[in-house]
């Protein structure tokens, strides 16, 4: 850099689930080297959102659909489905309660340390379901206007907007964005799942870590408890 410090940092950093790529360590490492004090990050925040996903039409014709193909058995089909986080856009409907947010980022402060967390959440169930078929991540970004501004602890960007700042989701109930959501599907085995009542609550833990240092590569685990009805724990990758 020709300058010792600057007084703005713009990144577009983000990847899929937020931290894919792990660019954001770069990002943190400017900052920390250049950003003058009082300076600014652009965005300054984002925040990372779980709901469960309840999707019979999807397993139909994605999941169950391999297990007889005109009577041949070709569930070779579905290698990895059930251990990759597959990227695609959900509908609003195949969202089946409002989404908790499980981490918040503060650009201005987060470290690399920070970027490898178990968080726990909770989730309320908006509808019955006959079968909790997965869980969908996404993200929302804002951009406050200085160094010491804070974002309400369960900020909603349309809301923010609202109020004359800048954001946006990557969330089924916003335009579509080239980041889609994060969804990764449960693998039930042969058990048959059980459905759940509207109300059910849903407690969980969602772990982001890189698949080995210096990785850009992600693996989440999730760990859920719908009151000893549907529990389970189960690790995804993003590659």
């Amino acid at each position: 850099m020709p300058v010792p410090q600057v007084d703005i940092i713009v990144s577009e950093w983000m990847g899929y689930c937020l931290l894919f790529e792990a660019m954001l360590d770069s990002v943190i490492w400017a900052r920390d080297r250049y950003l003058a004090p009082g300076g600014l990050m652009v965005p300054s925040h984002a925040t990372l959102r779980i709901a469960p996903l309840s999707d019979p039409d999807f397993i139909a014709s994605h999941v169950s659909f391999w297990n007889d193909v005109y009577g041949f058995k070709m569930t070779s089909m579905l290698e990895n489905i059930h251990d990759e986080v597959l990227v695609r856009t959900t509908h609003p409907s195949t969202v089946a309660a409002d989404s908790a947010v499980f981490l918040q980022l503060p650009l201005h402060t987060i470290t690399t340390e920070e970027l490898t967390f178990v968080k726990e959440f909770q989730v309320n169930l908006k509808e019955d379901i006959d079968a909790l078929d997965g869980w969908v991540i996404w993200f929302d970004i804002f951009f406050m206007r200085s160094c010491t501004s804070k974002l309400p602890a369960n900020a909603v960007p349309s809301e923010m907007k609202k109020q004359g700042f800048v954001a946006f989701t990557t969330g089924p109930y916003g335009p579509e964005t080239h980041w889609h959501q994060g969804v990764l599907l449960i693998n039930h085995g042969e058990k048959i799942p059980a459905p759940l009542k509207k109300g059910q609550v849903i407690k969980g833990q969602v772990g982001y870590r890189k698949k080995e240092e210096k990785s850009r590569l992600l693996d989440i685990e999730i760990q859920w408890d719908a009151e000893g009805i549907e529990k389970g724990v189960q690790e995804w990758s993003l590659q």
